[in-house]
């Protein structure tokens, strides 16, 4: 892989965040196998949001609808601290 499409790559994503996927069990760095498992990985990560997304949107609704339930009870929001 050319020099250059590297360097174009790492102006999008930091050389910080290419490291973690670039070491291999030899030491060596290739920088093909290293953009391959940042794409699989990316893509693994987005296989997830329609699970995930079918699991809070529920959990949101019922977080709500218990702060709206408590607040009468203790005089002030849920998500606001206890005044000491």
């Amino acid at each position: 892989m050319p020099h250059s499409f590297i360097q174009q790559v790492e102006t999008h994503i930091s050389s910080e965040r290419l490291l973690a996927y670039a070491m291999c069990h030899d030491g060596h760095i290739d920088p093909k196998i290293t953009l391959a498992r940042y794409m699989f990985n990316m893509a693994l990560c987005e296989s997830f949001y329609p699970a995930l997304q079918r699991v809070t949107a529920p959990m949101d609704r019922f977080q709500s609808v218990r702060a709206a339930g408590l607040t009468p009870f203790l005089n002030r929001p849920v998500w606001e601290p206890k005044t000491p």
